[in-house]
Protein backbone atom coordinates (compact mmCIF):
# COMPACT_ATOMS: atom_id res chain seq x y z
CA UNK A 1 0.00 0.00 0.00
CA UNK A 2 1.36 3.52 -1.17
CA UNK A 3 1.93 5.98 1.85
CA UNK A 4 0.38 3.28 4.38
CA UNK A 5 1.24 6.15 7.53
CA UNK A 6 -1.26 8.51 6.01
CA UNK A 7 -4.36 5.60 6.58
CA UNK A 8 -2.88 5.23 10.04
CA UNK A 9 -3.14 8.69 10.53
CA UNK A 10 -6.41 8.81 9.33
CA UNK A 11 -7.63 5.87 11.52
CA UNK A 12 -6.28 7.81 14.45
CA UNK A 13 -7.55 11.37 14.20
CA UNK A 14 -11.54 9.14 13.72
CA UNK A 15 -11.22 7.45 16.39
CA UNK A 16 -9.94 10.50 18.65
CA UNK A 17 -12.90 12.22 17.07
CA UNK A 18 -14.75 9.23 18.29
CA UNK A 19 -13.45 9.77 21.68
CA UNK A 20 -13.89 13.13 22.29
CA UNK A 21 -17.27 13.06 20.90
CA UNK A 22 -18.07 10.01 23.35
CA UNK A 23 -16.07 12.38 26.25
CA UNK A 24 -16.91 15.97 25.81
CA UNK A 25 -20.83 16.12 23.42
CA UNK A 26 -22.68 12.75 24.33
CA UNK A 27 -24.89 12.48 27.00
CA UNK A 28 -27.07 9.13 27.79
CA UNK A 29 -30.64 9.30 26.25
CA UNK A 30 -33.32 9.70 29.06
CA UNK A 31 -35.99 7.06 29.49
CA UNK A 32 -39.39 8.03 29.58
CA UNK A 33 -40.44 7.06 32.97
CA UNK A 34 -37.31 6.39 34.30
CA UNK A 35 -37.89 8.30 37.04
CA UNK A 36 -41.36 9.70 37.96
CA UNK A 37 -42.05 13.05 40.07
CA UNK A 38 -45.39 12.08 41.96
CA UNK A 39 -46.68 15.32 42.22
CA UNK A 40 -50.29 14.57 43.30
CA UNK A 41 -48.72 12.43 46.22
CA UNK A 42 -45.85 15.70 46.83
CA UNK A 43 -48.54 17.75 47.86
CA UNK A 44 -50.85 15.22 49.56
CA UNK A 45 -47.29 15.21 52.03
CA UNK A 46 -47.75 18.98 52.61
CA UNK A 47 -51.82 19.55 52.37
CA UNK A 48 -52.43 19.59 55.88
CA UNK A 49 -48.92 22.06 56.63
CA UNK A 50 -48.46 25.62 56.69
CA UNK A 51 -45.27 26.45 54.54
CA UNK A 52 -42.80 29.53 54.89
CA UNK A 53 -44.30 32.61 54.10
CA UNK A 54 -40.58 33.41 51.99
CA UNK A 55 -37.54 32.06 50.60
CA UNK A 56 -34.61 34.44 51.17
CA UNK A 57 -30.78 32.75 49.91
CA UNK A 58 -27.12 34.43 50.02
CA UNK A 59 -24.43 33.79 47.50
CA UNK A 60 -21.44 32.62 49.14
CA UNK A 61 -18.86 31.70 46.47
CA UNK A 62 -18.88 31.38 43.11
CA UNK A 63 -16.56 29.30 40.02
CA UNK A 64 -16.09 30.15 36.43
CA UNK A 65 -16.13 27.08 34.41
CA UNK A 66 -16.25 25.85 30.88
CA UNK A 67 -20.60 25.98 29.33
CA UNK A 68 -19.27 22.93 27.92
CA UNK A 69 -18.31 21.01 31.44
CA UNK A 70 -21.69 22.35 32.47
CA UNK A 71 -24.17 20.35 29.23
CA UNK A 72 -22.59 18.07 26.71
CA UNK A 73 -22.33 19.75 23.60
CA UNK A 74 -21.62 23.17 24.34
CA UNK A 75 -18.68 25.32 24.19
CA UNK A 76 -15.85 24.50 26.08
CA UNK A 77 -14.54 28.22 25.50
CA UNK A 78 -17.46 30.09 27.12
CA UNK A 79 -17.09 30.58 30.84
CA UNK A 80 -19.82 31.33 32.90
CA UNK A 81 -19.78 31.36 36.80
CA UNK A 82 -21.51 28.92 38.96
CA UNK A 83 -22.81 30.45 41.75
CA UNK A 84 -22.62 28.28 45.54
CA UNK A 85 -26.10 29.80 47.29
CA UNK A 86 -27.47 28.82 50.68
CA UNK A 87 -31.25 29.36 51.42
CA UNK A 88 -33.68 30.11 54.03
CA UNK A 89 -37.12 29.49 54.45
CA UNK A 90 -38.91 31.84 56.84
CA UNK A 91 -42.07 31.03 58.57
CA UNK A 92 -44.75 33.15 59.84
CA UNK A 93 -43.53 33.14 63.92
CA UNK A 94 -39.89 33.82 62.32
CA UNK A 95 -38.57 29.92 62.83
CA UNK A 96 -36.32 29.62 59.98
CA UNK A 97 -35.05 26.47 57.54
CA UNK A 98 -31.84 25.95 55.68
CA UNK A 99 -30.99 24.56 52.56
CA UNK A 100 -27.96 23.65 51.67
CA UNK A 101 -24.98 24.96 53.67
CA UNK A 102 -22.38 26.20 50.74
CA UNK A 103 -18.38 25.53 51.72
CA UNK A 104 -15.36 27.00 53.81
CA UNK A 105 -12.75 29.33 52.70
CA UNK A 106 -10.32 26.27 52.95
CA UNK A 107 -12.17 23.96 50.99
CA UNK A 108 -13.05 27.43 47.86
CA UNK A 109 -8.83 27.45 47.98
CA UNK A 110 -8.83 23.49 47.65
CA UNK A 111 -11.18 22.77 45.22
CA UNK A 112 -11.92 26.04 43.20
CA UNK A 113 -9.27 29.05 43.70
CA UNK A 114 -5.74 29.02 45.66
CA UNK A 115 -6.03 32.35 46.29
CA UNK A 116 -9.56 32.29 47.39
CA UNK A 117 -10.85 34.35 44.75
CA UNK A 118 -15.07 33.74 44.44
CA UNK A 119 -15.49 33.83 47.93
CA UNK A 120 -17.52 35.44 50.44
CA UNK A 121 -15.86 35.08 53.71
CA UNK A 122 -18.45 37.83 55.23
CA UNK A 123 -21.60 35.91 53.87
CA UNK A 124 -20.32 32.52 55.05
CA UNK A 125 -20.59 33.87 58.68
CA UNK A 126 -24.04 35.57 58.40
CA UNK A 127 -24.81 31.83 57.03
CA UNK A 128 -23.25 30.34 60.21
CA UNK A 129 -24.97 33.17 62.21
CA UNK A 130 -28.54 31.60 60.17
CA UNK A 131 -27.71 28.24 61.04
CA UNK A 132 -27.38 29.03 64.33
CA UNK A 133 -30.66 30.38 64.98
CA UNK A 134 -32.60 27.43 62.15
CA UNK A 135 -34.91 24.87 63.41
CA UNK A 136 -33.89 22.77 60.62
CA UNK A 137 -30.69 22.57 58.31
CA UNK A 138 -31.47 20.38 55.13
CA UNK A 139 -28.73 19.85 51.90
CA UNK A 140 -29.80 18.88 48.59
CA UNK A 141 -26.83 16.30 48.62
CA UNK A 142 -23.93 15.45 50.21
CA UNK A 143 -21.45 17.12 47.88
CA UNK A 144 -18.63 19.57 49.44
CA UNK A 145 -20.10 23.03 48.15
CA UNK A 146 -23.79 21.90 49.69
CA UNK A 147 -22.33 20.22 53.21
CA UNK A 148 -19.20 22.08 53.71
CA UNK A 149 -21.13 25.00 56.06
CA UNK A 150 -21.84 21.91 58.06
CA UNK A 151 -18.67 20.13 58.25
CA UNK A 152 -16.65 23.36 58.75
CA UNK A 153 -18.67 25.20 60.91
CA UNK A 154 -16.74 26.98 64.23
CA UNK A 155 -20.23 25.98 65.55
CA UNK A 156 -20.48 22.18 65.14
CA UNK A 157 -21.76 21.23 68.09
CA UNK A 158 -24.33 23.61 67.94
CA UNK A 159 -26.08 23.10 65.05
CA UNK A 160 -25.46 18.88 64.66
CA UNK A 161 -28.63 18.45 66.65
CA UNK A 162 -30.33 20.41 63.99
CA UNK A 163 -29.28 19.24 60.55
CA UNK A 164 -31.02 16.26 59.17
CA UNK A 165 -29.53 14.12 56.67
CA UNK A 166 -30.48 11.04 54.76
CA UNK A 167 -28.80 7.60 55.54
CA UNK A 168 -27.67 7.60 52.07
CA UNK A 169 -25.57 11.12 52.37
CA UNK A 170 -24.49 10.20 55.51
CA UNK A 171 -22.48 7.36 54.02
CA UNK A 172 -21.83 8.45 50.37
CA UNK A 173 -18.33 7.55 48.68
CA UNK A 174 -17.40 11.43 48.41
CA UNK A 175 -17.76 12.82 52.08
CA UNK A 176 -14.03 12.40 52.50
CA UNK A 177 -14.01 15.58 50.17
CA UNK A 178 -16.22 17.71 52.79
CA UNK A 179 -13.85 16.91 55.81
CA UNK A 180 -15.47 16.38 58.49
CA UNK A 181 -13.45 15.85 61.55
CA UNK A 182 -13.35 12.46 63.30
CA UNK A 183 -16.75 12.01 65.36
CA UNK A 184 -18.29 14.92 63.85
CA UNK A 185 -20.55 13.35 60.95
CA UNK A 186 -21.37 10.83 63.93
CA UNK A 187 -23.26 13.74 65.44
CA UNK A 188 -25.88 14.68 62.56
CA UNK A 189 -29.29 13.04 62.40
CA UNK A 190 -29.83 11.15 60.01
CA UNK A 191 -32.71 9.06 58.32
CA UNK A 192 -33.79 6.24 56.04
CA UNK A 193 -35.32 8.12 52.84
CA UNK A 194 -37.05 5.43 50.85
CA UNK A 195 -40.12 7.49 50.25
CA UNK A 196 -41.56 11.18 50.23
CA UNK A 197 -41.50 12.72 53.74
CA UNK A 198 -42.44 16.01 55.30
CA UNK A 199 -39.78 17.41 57.78
CA UNK A 200 -41.12 20.36 58.56
CA UNK A 201 -44.26 21.92 57.71
CA UNK A 202 -44.92 22.63 53.64
CA UNK A 203 -41.40 21.08 52.88
CA UNK A 204 -41.01 17.34 51.32
CA UNK A 205 -38.19 15.36 50.63
CA UNK A 206 -37.73 12.87 47.93
CA UNK A 207 -35.07 10.71 46.94
CA UNK A 208 -33.49 11.10 43.94
CA UNK A 209 -30.31 9.18 43.80
CA UNK A 210 -27.54 10.26 40.93
CA UNK A 211 -25.78 12.71 41.00
CA UNK A 212 -24.80 11.42 44.46
CA UNK A 213 -26.05 8.53 46.12
CA UNK A 214 -27.78 10.65 48.29
CA UNK A 215 -29.09 13.42 46.07
CA UNK A 216 -32.80 14.44 47.13
CA UNK A 217 -35.88 16.70 45.62
CA UNK A 218 -36.59 19.27 48.45
CA UNK A 219 -40.41 20.46 47.83
CA UNK A 220 -41.52 23.43 49.44
CA UNK A 221 -45.06 24.74 49.04
CA UNK A 222 -44.90 28.59 50.59
CA UNK A 223 -47.85 30.10 52.90
CA UNK A 224 -49.67 31.65 49.85
CA UNK A 225 -49.35 28.00 47.58
CA UNK A 226 -46.49 29.05 45.53
CA UNK A 227 -44.68 25.38 44.76
CA UNK A 228 -40.59 25.26 44.36
CA UNK A 229 -38.51 22.65 43.69
CA UNK A 230 -35.33 22.45 45.21
CA UNK A 231 -33.66 19.90 42.34
CA UNK A 232 -29.82 20.36 43.71
CA UNK A 233 -27.03 19.61 41.46
CA UNK A 234 -29.48 17.18 39.10
CA UNK A 235 -28.65 20.32 36.21
CA UNK A 236 -26.04 23.09 36.94
CA UNK A 237 -28.23 25.39 34.43
CA UNK A 238 -31.53 25.25 33.56
CA UNK A 239 -30.96 24.88 30.01
CA UNK A 240 -29.62 21.08 30.92
CA UNK A 241 -33.41 20.20 31.93
CA UNK A 242 -35.03 21.85 28.81
CA UNK A 243 -32.91 19.96 26.70
CA UNK A 244 -32.79 16.94 28.89
CA UNK A 245 -28.65 17.07 28.28
CA UNK A 246 -26.57 16.18 31.06
CA UNK A 247 -23.04 16.84 31.70
CA UNK A 248 -20.19 15.24 29.48
CA UNK A 249 -18.76 12.03 30.38
CA UNK A 250 -15.03 13.64 30.93
CA UNK A 251 -17.20 15.82 34.09
CA UNK A 252 -20.19 13.34 35.37
CA UNK A 253 -17.92 10.04 35.25
CA UNK A 254 -14.02 11.28 35.95
CA UNK A 255 -15.11 13.97 38.15
CA UNK A 256 -18.12 13.54 39.74
CA UNK A 257 -18.74 9.76 39.65
CA UNK A 258 -22.92 9.98 38.63
CA UNK A 259 -24.79 7.73 37.60
CA UNK A 260 -25.36 9.06 34.06
CA UNK A 261 -28.12 7.40 33.37
CA UNK A 262 -30.36 8.32 36.13
CA UNK A 263 -29.44 12.06 35.76
CA UNK A 264 -30.68 11.89 32.73
CA UNK A 265 -34.00 10.22 33.31
CA UNK A 266 -34.33 13.12 36.00
CA UNK A 267 -33.57 15.45 34.04
CA UNK A 268 -36.83 14.19 31.55
CA UNK A 269 -38.92 13.91 34.58
CA UNK A 270 -38.02 17.85 35.04
CA UNK A 271 -38.61 18.90 31.70
CA UNK A 272 -42.64 19.38 31.96
CA UNK A 273 -42.12 20.84 35.18
CA UNK A 274 -40.20 23.36 34.28
CA UNK A 275 -41.88 24.13 30.74
CA UNK A 276 -45.64 24.61 32.29
CA UNK A 277 -44.39 27.05 35.12
CA UNK A 278 -46.79 25.40 37.76
CA UNK A 279 -43.99 24.40 40.13
CA UNK A 280 -40.86 26.93 40.49
CA UNK A 281 -37.88 24.71 39.83
CA UNK A 282 -34.41 25.72 41.66
CA UNK A 283 -31.36 24.74 39.99
CA UNK A 284 -28.40 25.12 42.55
CA UNK A 285 -26.03 26.99 40.89
CA UNK A 286 -27.50 28.41 38.06
CA UNK A 287 -26.83 31.87 38.42
CA UNK A 288 -29.00 33.50 35.60
CA UNK A 289 -32.09 31.82 36.55
CA UNK A 290 -31.30 32.93 40.42
CA UNK A 291 -31.44 36.45 39.19
CA UNK A 292 -34.24 35.90 37.65
CA UNK A 293 -36.19 34.55 40.50
CA UNK A 294 -34.58 37.69 42.64
CA UNK A 295 -36.49 39.72 39.82
CA UNK A 296 -39.59 38.09 40.62
CA UNK A 297 -39.77 38.12 44.05
CA UNK A 298 -39.47 35.04 44.63
CA UNK A 299 -36.10 34.60 46.36
CA UNK A 300 -35.26 37.72 48.50
CA UNK A 301 -31.74 38.53 48.92
CA UNK A 302 -29.85 38.19 52.12
CA UNK A 303 -30.87 35.60 55.27
CA UNK A 304 -32.74 36.70 58.31
CA UNK A 305 -30.93 37.08 61.04
CA UNK A 306 -31.49 37.15 64.60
Amino acid sequence: MKHPWRWLILVLVVALLGLAYAALWQSPTPRPGGYAIDLPEIRAFAADSVGPVEIRAIEVARTPVPRGGMIAGESLFAKQPIVVLSYQLVYVDGSTVMVDTAHDLSLHQRNFDPNGFGFNQQAFDQMQQAMRAAKLILVTHEHLDHLGGVAQSPFLAEIAPKVLLTQAQATGPTLSHVGFKPGDLERLNRVDLRAPMLPAPGVVLIPAPGHSTGSQLIYVRRADGHEFLFVGDIAWDADAIRRATGRPYVVSHYMLREDRQAVADQLLALQPLLAEGEVTLIVAHDEAQYRDLLKQGLVVDGLKLP
